[in-house]
């Protein structure tokens, strides 16, 4: 008996999406068919990885938790998903479209980062040491829908340092480049201090958004996930209130997300 791909997502995953996804709604207005379904389940598996990673108390607890997810990734690759995530990629039948290698990978690449809280030099060196994550990420990314895993490394671990500044959590225990902290005259943890929280961001975001020239030729979600990227850092940069930063759905941000959607489907497709 054949089985059709499922062409939306879960209720449940398709609520998660809208919470990870600023422009979510959007987004799928101009998904492909075949992107549907496989596109968000990736973004959310990438958001579960990131989270193991970076937000549980201690880096043991990590490994645990992403050595389930390797677990779990191979034996949907095998076949036998469990978790609604593998689930519903398996429908999309995007699970044999990378090897088990590819899949192991990426979790390994969330157990180096957990593993790793040395301090950055610069932001050069904080996005080098994103990239023990994203550049398996991206590798597995591009061969699911096709981009070019560099340029697809470097703009999530750009996201991923804007990351650090929407979550407290990850403000106070990941490590700001020593180069931004010192222009600043700031001490590594600067939560307590409103005024230099705010020039630390304002400064960072600068930075960061010089850094985003290459998200035209990265992978499907990353390229898509830029638009509203974009729209974050540049109100940090200008406030230097993370808790304040808002991206809402209008005419402008509808026009962005369809030409870059538009500009994938114009790729030789992966789908």
């Amino acid at each position: 008996m054949s089985v059709t791909p499922a062409e939306t997502l879960p209720p449940e995953l398709a609520a998660d999406w809208r919470r990870l996804e600023p422009l979510a709604e959007l987004i799928g207005l101009f998904l492909p068919s075949p992107w549907r379904v496989a596109l968000p389940a990736w973004g959310l598996l990438l958001h579960e990885i990131e989270s193991a990673a970076f937000d549980l108390s201690e880096p043991h607890l990590a490994s645990i938790k992403l050595a389930w997810w390797r677990d779990e990734l191979l034996q949907a690759r095998r076949g036998q998903p469990r978790h609604p995530l593998t689930q519903a990629l398996q429908a999309a039948g995007r699970m044999q479209q990378a090897p088990a290698d590819a899949w192991a990978d990426l979790v390994q690449g969330g157990m180096d980062l957990a593993a790793d809280s040395d301090s950055t030099a610069d932001q050069d060196s904080q996005i080098r040491r994103f990239e023990r994550l994203t550049a398996p990420a991206a590798e597995l990314e591009c061969q699911l829908f096709g981009g070019d895993p560099v340029a697809t490394a470097r703009l999530h671990a750009i996201h991923l340092a804007l990351d650090q500044w929407l979550h407290a959590r990850r403000r106070q225990r990941q490590p700001w480049p020593l180069d931004l902290v010192a222009r600043h005259g700031a001490s590594p943890a600067v939560e307590a201090d409103p005024v230099l929280l705010e020039a630390l961001a304002r400064d960072h975001a600068r930075r960061l958004r010089a850094g985003l020239t290459a998200d035209a030729r990265a992978a499907a979600y990353r390229a898509l996930a830029a638009v509203s990227r974009a729209r974050l850092l540049l109100q940090l940069e200008r406030s230097g209130r993370p808790g304040e930063l808002d991206v809402r759905p209008g005419p402008l941000a509808a026009l962005a997300v369809w030409r870059r959607a538009r500009s994938l489907l114009r790729r030789p497709s992966r789908a």
